[in-house]
């Protein structure tokens, strides 16, 4: 996958430690809740007009901060198959849990 590839790049071009990168996850992870706070209408936070599409970028900068995490940790050399294992694992028990709780 070519945005793979990209990530990588651009991960080792970017200086960021991975205590770095870890801090720019948690602070996307925040834009991501003030999104979905403004966009629910949540008390106190609805005046920021955020919408369904605010929130859907702001969760797409979580994902590219995160596979930068994955990059570095990988020495900026992402084995997707292995991801992919890792992500279907994940998956099968989001999704085993969801049906037990039916």
């Amino acid at each position: 996958m070519k945005e793979i590839k990209l990530i990588n790049e651009l991960t080792k071009l970017d200086k960021k430690t991975l205590v770095e990168r870890a801090l720019k996850l948690s602070e996307e992870v925040g834009e991501v809740s003030e999104s979905v706070l403004s966009y629910n209408k949540s008390c106190g936070c609805s005046y920021k007009g955020k919408t369904k599409e605010d929130v859907i970028e702001e969760c797409v900068d979580t994902i590219i901060v995160a596979l930068s995490i994955i990059s570095q940790c990988s020495e900026n050399d992402i084995d997707e198959e292995y991801i992919n294992t890792i992500f279907h694992k994940k998956l099968s028990k989001w999704e085993n849990t969801s049906l037990k709780s039916k």
